[in-house]
This record gives C-alpha cells, sequence and structure tokens, in this order.
C-alpha cells in the first residue's frame, strides 16, 4: 500500500538545542525485523506524534478502504509522561477542506478525528499488542459537527500520540521526554 510516515515534533528541538528528536529503526517486536521509534527527549510544547498517512485526492475516491476488517491493530512499547497514548483516524469525512478533506466547519479546529486512548506497560521494553476495532473509536466531527463513525472507509490517516501529563491538583500541562516504537501496523 502505497502511503508515508511522518514523526511530527512540537518544536521543541529547536528550543535553544535542548530537544533532541529522533525517528529511527530499532530492533522489533520478539527481536523480529524491525519498528519505527519516535522519541524526544525534552519536549516542552505538546510532545510529538507519528503519523502514517494514506493517499487520496480530495473527493477522489483514493482514500484507504479498509471496511472488509474488522479494525487495526499493532505493537507498541515506550513510555510517555503520562504512561498513555492515542490512536487517532483521520477519514476523509473528518479533515478539513482546507487540508483537502470534506469537513467544512466554520474552523478546522471543529473538525475532529476519530479517536480511543490506551495505557502503556509499566515497563518500557514490554511489546504490547494493541486491537482497536472500528467500533471503539470515537467517532469523529465532520461538516455541521456531524457523527461520523469509523466504518473503515475513507481512511486517509493513522496518528499514534504519546500523550504529555497533565497532573492534578490544576490540571495544568506538564510536557517531558517520550519514545515509543510501533511494529507490525495492520488490519485484522
Amino acid at each position: 500500500m502505497l502511503g508515508g510516515i511522518l514523526h511530527v515534533g512540537d518544536g521543541s528541538d529547536t528550543n535553544g538545542g535542548t530537544g533532541v528528536i529522533t525517528t529511527e529503526m530499532v530492533p522489533g517486536e520478539g527481536d523480529v525485523g524491525y519498528a519505527l521509534q519516535i522519541a524526544n527527549t525534552n519536549a516542552t510544547n505538546w510532545g510529538g506524534l507519528l503519523t502514517f498517512y494514506f493517499p487520496y485526492e480530495g473527493t477522489t475516491p483514493a482514500c484507504l478502504d479498509a471496511s472488509g476488517y474488522q479494525g487495526l491493530e499493532f505493537s507498541i512499547q515506550g513510555a510517555s509522561p503520562s504512561g498513555r497514548f492515542g490512536v487517532n483516524l483521520g477519514m476523509l469525512d473528518t479533515i478539513p477542506s482546507v487540508d483537502r478533506g470534506l469537513c467544512d466547519n466554520a474552523t478546522t479546529s471543529d473538525c475532529k478525528d476519530a479517536n480511543v486512548e490506551f495505557t502503556l506497560p509499566a515497563d518500557s521494553t514490554t511489546w504490547l499488542r494493541i486491537q482497536v476495532p472500528f467500533g471503539a473509536l470515537t467517532p469523529g466531527i465532520g461538516s455541521a459537527t456531524s457523527c461520523v463513525p469509523v466504518t473503515g472507509q475513507n481512511i486517509v490517516r493513522l496518528v499514534i500520540q504519546p500523550f504529555m501529563s497533565y497532573p492534578p491538583p490544576d490540571y495544568m500541562f506538564e510536557p517531558g521526554a517520550y519514545a515509543i516504537a510501533v511494529d507490525n501496523v495492520r488490519f485484522y
């Protein structure tokens, strides 16, 4: 399948050189093959994310159609400040029209990808196999703030994001270092 992979950082690597952001191949699950790892030793803003882009061209039906599957599966290991990570699926109907999607809400922040959260293993070297049934994702938001459930059709991107902390009592944003490796990404 055609597509692209991108590690998007929060810009902290340009913050006086204090952050080190990396995207690298590391030993895969069970030391078989390789996995893709993203990391930042000093995330000072919102952190970072790993994005898998699938080809599409505006309203042309070239998006990924995984409707013959039940969901998404992958293996993950690593650490984030909160010990959690999120999975987002961007669909043609939830991508803002300014980004060649179909969501034409008043502001692009009204267009939301479908998402779900998970906890990373306490031991950052332990691999965790994750299955995400399409129905487990919180539906996205499309035009006219309509609910866009995940059916597997018109998938444009998959995002896996290590979450930063929002500790009590004031729940203020508290960024920090993260490193996650992802392996065996597939539909099941």
